[in-house]
């Protein structure tokens, strides 16, 4: 079947003793990755953490690479959980975990990773990265923790504010 750019032999050719042909199924020498795809977005109560997740599949395009983003902000007894996960054009970076800003009172922690290592090599799959449970308290201590002080529309505006 005639193709842009193929069938430059038009079939079968004999050249000298060899019979040369081509191969019009264009199948790119650098393969597509699989990479897992989801996202999510959730206020949950701390006591909830830390937090696993099952991801979807994707097949990528030629050339775009894996990733996985989370960003957890805490705000007292509640943590807003963003997730992203899926096929990029980014280069390749190595797993980046970065405090935002740390307590008191809100606390915002992210995790980057861009990879082309092979299939499913964005295997983030729950919060442990990010998130450690909080040192048990013993008897006659204070935690120091400011209390609901932002709203979540307040979280989302300092996400969006992060990520511009």
């Amino acid at each position: 079947m005639p193709q842009p750019e193929c069938n430059l032999l038009n079939g079968t050719q004999k050249i000298g003793i060899m019979d040369v042909s081509e191969n019009c199924n264009l199948k790119a020498a650098e393969q597509a990755l699989e990479c897992q795809w989801g996202t999510l977005e959730s206020v949950r109560n701390i006591s909830e953490l830390p937090l696993q997740w099952t991801s979807g599949k994707k097949t990528c395009e030629v050339g775009e690479g894996c990733q996985d983003t989370l960003m957890i902000m805490e705000n007292g007894p509640q943590v807003y959980l963003v997730l992203t996960k899926g096929c990029t054009t980014a280069e390749d970076q190595k797993t980046s975990v970065t405090e935002h800003r740390v307590g008191p009172g809100l606390s915002i922690v992210s995790y980057t990773r861009v990879c082309r290592l092979g299939d499913f090599c964005n295997g983030l799959s729950s919060t442990v990265p990010l998130w450690a449970p909080p040192p048990a308290t013993v008897p006659g201590t204070l935690v120091g923790r400011d209390k609901y002080k932002y709203t979540l529309p307040q979280l989302k505006r300092v996400f969006l504010e992060l990520n511009d």
